[in-house]
């Protein structure tokens, strides 16, 4: 049990890691966005993250999918280089 616990443990450990440095990559307001969305303020509306951005509900919503296509190859690679329509 001791064993399967600490798996876990190492592998959620990993995943926060790449999180941190998948966030590295992006520009101060994306990373803005996909904070506010999805660490301070979980489950606030879009409008709500881009009055808190100072932005535009549109232009949130383009940061956030530009976020995404630098994040995900950072947290989830792919080691044949196949590549994730999103």
């Amino acid at each position: 049990m001791y064993e399967i616990l600490s798996n876990i443990k190492e592998n959620k450990e990993s995943m926060k890691q790449k999180i941190d440095n998948a966030l590295q990559v992006l520009s101060e307001k994306e990373r803005e966005v996909i904070t506010l969305r999805n660490i301070q303020v979980r489950d606030k509306s879009w409008d709500y993250i881009a009055m808190k951005s100072d932005l535009s509900e549109a232009w949130v919503r383009v940061l956030k999918k530009k976020a995404i296509k630098k994040m995900a190859p950072i947290v989830f690679p792919i080691e044949n280089n196949d590549k994730i329509a999103l």
